[in-house]
């Protein structure tokens, strides 16, 4: 039978074959797979269709990566047809690509990516709100940021299957829509919108007419104008908001209006609002509510019965007002002022009365003290006072925890006093001020100080000479460090600052011109002016003494003048001229330490007459560069002179003479006559 069927075959086939006709096999029909839609986060719903398949029962599998199954999504039948279809929800998964396949043709795969997705616990709030966030589809154990309006705001983690929860308050942000969306490594989720409303706030919601309260507000239009009503009325008061449609801590006047509960109202340009209730009652309000002795205390009061004097007391006792008499005006309102009396520090009650009704508020009286000065040399006397202090106390000034002053409260707690800034490093101390159970501590700065002593004595500025022995000492310098002291910018002496920044250095006046010189200490951070005022007295004239007037010299003459003394040391100055007005000088000698002068061989002076003689004169120098006047200038000649009498005694020998010779000859011619 076998062989039977197949030569029946083969022969179909050679039959086949001769006539040309060739017969392919009809290939089964591929199996498909498709989701709609392929991407979304956890909890979506997605159609799964599939087309090629064997009919029969199905199941469809959702996986990551290969072989790892997720989870079975579902069971299907497939229809007679080989197609299937079904409506299935992603499960809760972490954000990623993952693929749904079936378990008939495992090749067939469709891919599908969760994204990520957020939910939003209210679409509308008020800044400050409290705003809770649900996340799913992202990244597993990732750090997720929640933006607000692109702005990071709160960081959350997500599980292993990249769901996260999170809160918190809505900030300050204009009126209107704002975003919301969260973001982990890789994508960000879709935006959720939030409507910022306006909110008003006050810091009180209590307040007696004709008071003042302080009002804030978030969520308005930006920069807009926000006006304010009470019970439908304008009050007055206006605010700008911000850029973010904020306002903070507006005073507003509460007008005086029955007691009980009102509306207060806030308002935008564009009608955004919103409201607070407030409760008025009838009574006095002061401001400050506490502060030292004199501090001004204002008082305020409402409701009371209209056109009544009104009396103040303090602690039970009258006080002065201003004004000195007060009194209610229709509305029941007044105002006055008083001055916190000097007195004990504690708790004092202020009372308001206008005979039938009363109000009192409380005032604390703080201690006060106060140091008259921030800053302070080392030995500068600084005043205090004080205020508020237990009364007839003995008060300690300490500085940096050590006593400097004392002083004595009177029997209202008040005293002063000064102390002396003691020896101490440069920078910044504290002066504490106390009777014991009350103590005002303040910052004092030291700053360096420094004095020059001299033999005229002390201070910042001192006189002396050249030569004198002057000290300069200092306090508050650097600890340790190398204080230079110069004399017109030229060092003179140092000195090594102790421990607590102070010094000495010792150093002579040095050579200088007559008036005031700059000392200068300095370790480099602090540096102190001082003064040294050096003699500019000049000294005085010598007194020529050789050669005198109309003397006749040597060519070497030894010049000699009368010594002058002077505290800064002297020297002179010679002059020799040939001229009177010394314009023609022949000789100058300076620096000259004795009172004379011997010139020398190449200051030989020519031989002259007495119708030309030479001029000489002298003057003082001292050591600060002070000069005297000249001395008298005097003449002198060089050479031999005739004296007058030698003269005519020459001249009458010469008449003699010619007498005789005359006699002589005359005889002599008698006798030849004869």
């Amino acid at each position: 039978m076998k062989r039977s069927k197949m030569l029946l075959a083969i022969s179909l086939a050679v039959i086949l074959s001769v006539l040309g006709i060739t017969i392919t096999a009809i290939p089964a029909m591929a199996a498909t797979l498709s989701v709609n839609p392929a991407f979304g986060p956890p909890g979506r719903s997605v159609v799964i269709t599939g087309a090629g398949y064997t009919p029969g029962p199905i199941n469809i599998t959702f996986q990551i990566g290969n072989p790892k199954v997720i989870t079975f999504v579902a069971s299907s039948n497939v229809a007679s047809d080989g197609s299937f279809n079904g409506t299935f929800t992603i499960p809760s998964q972490a954000g990623g690509s993952y693929n749904f396949s079936t378990d008939t043709s495992p090749g067939v795969t469709f891919p599908f990516n969760i994204t990520p997705e957020i939910s939003v616990s209210t679409s509308v709030g008020r800044v400050g709100d409290l705003v809770n966030i649900n996340g799913r589809g992202f990244q597993g154990d990732d750090t997720i940021r929640v933006f607000f309006d692109g702005n990071a705001i709160v960081l959350a983690v997500s599980d292993v299957n990249g769901t996260f929860n999170a809160s918190f308050k809505l900030p300050e942000a204009a009126y209107g829509n704002h975003t919301i969306y969260a973001a982990d490594h890789l994508s960000p989720s879709p935006e959720h919108v939030v409507s910022i409303t306006p909110k008003l706030t006050v810091d009180t919601a209590i307040s007696a007419a004709g008071s003042v309260i302080k009002a804030s507000g978030t969520g308005f239009n930006a920069f807009s104008t926000i006006s304010f009503t009470l019970d439908g009325v304008s009050i007055g008061d206006v605010a700008n908001g911000s850029n973010i449609g904020s306002f903070s801590e507006v005073q507003l006047t509460i007008p005086v209006i029955a007691a009980g509960s009102h509306t207060l109202k806030a308002s935008d340009n564009a009608g955004h609002s919103d409201t607070v209730a407030i409760t008025t009652s009838q009574a006095m309000t002061i401001t400050p509510a506490s502060g030292a002795a004199t501090t001004p205390i204002n008082i305020t009061g409402g409701g009371f019965a209209a056109n009544k004097t009104i009396t103040v007391t303090y602690d039970g006792k009258p006080i002065s007002t201003n004004p000195s008499v007060i009194t209610s005006d229709a509305n029941g309102n007044f105002a006055a002022t008083v001055a916190a009396p000097k007195t004990a520090a504690g708790t004092y009650d202020i009372a308001v009365t206008d005979g039938t009704n009363n109000s009192t508020a409380q005032f604390k009286l703080t201690a006060a003290a106060q140091v008259n000065q921030t800053t302070g040399a080392v030995g500068s006397s600084v005043s205090f006072n004080g205020d508020g202090f237990n009364t007839n106390a003995s008060i300690t000034v300490q500085y940096d925890g050590v006593g400097i002053g004392t002083a004595k409260a009177d029997a209202s707690g008040s005293f002063s006093g000064t102390f002396i800034v003691p020896p101490d490093k440069a920078g910044q101390h504290k002066i504490t001020i106390t009777d014991g159970p009350n103590s005002i501590t303040s910052d004092f700065i030291t700053t360096a100080a420094a004095q020059i002593s001299g033999p005229e004595g002390s201070g910042v500025q001192v006189n002396g000479y050249v030569g004198s022995d002057l000290t300069v000492s200092g306090n508050a310098f650097i600890p340790g460090a190398t204080v230079t002291v110069t004399y017109d910018a030229t060092p003179v002496a140092t000195a090594k600052a102790d421990g607590k920044g102070s010094f000495t250095a010792s150093f002579k006046a040095p050579a200088s011109k007559g008036g005031l010189h700059m000392v200068v200490a300095s370790d480099g951070t602090s540096k102190i002016n001082l003064s040294f005022m050096m003699d500019s007295t000049p000294p005085l004239a010598p007194t020529i003494v050789s050669p005198v007037k109309n003397a006749n010299a040597s060519e070497l003459p030894n010049f000699q003048w009368s010594p002058v003394t002077d505290p800064s040391g002297v020297t002179y100055t010679l002059q020799i001229a040939s001229d009177p007005g010394f314009n023609s000088i022949v000789v100058q000698k300076t620096g000259l330490t004795t009172p004379s002068y011997q010139l020398t061989q190449q200051e030989q002076l020519n031989s002259t007459g007495s119708n030309k003689p030479y001029y000489w004169r002298v003057m003082t120098n001292d050591g600060a560069s002070n000069e005297s006047p000249w001395s008298t200038a005097l003449t002198f000649t060089v050479g031999f002179q005739f004296p007058s009498w030698l003269l005519y005694f020459l001249i009458a020998v010469g008449a003699v003479l010619v007498f005789a010779a005359g006699f002589l000859l005359g005889r002599r011619a008698r006798r030849n006559v004869i």
